[in-house]
């Protein structure tokens, strides 16, 4: 399973592009930055902080194993929900499942009892082109092989 990091794209997997469009606007103050990016990283450096704990190395960048990307994304839904005015809409209580379930995720991989698997790192060795060789036969050249000169 490889890494990656928490996307827009992975919210619309759990709300739809209307209720991402109305958190972003309803949270949004004057001359605050995206509410959504920041709560998306927010999310993905407390799953770090949980890896980390669990004894697992984190490699570089914001990345998270894939086996925490939705769980991201169910707790950046309720950070924003809760955030909106304090009304959080979930009548069957979901969202609520979903975000306690990321949690203990979290928890299980900080305690050892969920393996994630080690980022991978790019591979910084250069392997260089082969060159091509020539063999034959060397051209010996002297007074006594030439011909007609």
């Amino acid at each position: 399973m490889a890494w990656a990091e928490l996307t827009e794209a992975n919210l619309l997997t759990r709300i739809s592009g209307t209720e991402l469009d109305s958190f972003r606007a309803s949270v949004l103050a004057d001359g605050q930055v995206d509410p959504v990016a920041s709560t998306m990283v927010n999310a993905c450096n407390l799953a770090r902080g949980y890896i980390s704990a669990g004894g697992f190395d984190l490699g570089s960048g914001a990345s998270i194993p894939e086996i925490v990307v939705l769980p991201c994304a169910d707790l950046v839904i309720w950070e924003l929900m809760t955030r909106s005015a304090g009304i959080v809409i979930d009548p069957n209580g979901a969202r609520a499942n979903a975000r306690d379930e990321a949690m203990r995720i979290l928890r299980d991989i900080a305690n050892g009892k969920l393996m994630v698997e080690e980022p991978t790192t790019d591979d910084t060795e250069v392997i260089g082109v082969p060159l091509p060789t020539f063999t034959g036969r060397d051209a010996e050249f002297g007074r006594e092989l030439e011909d007609g000169i």
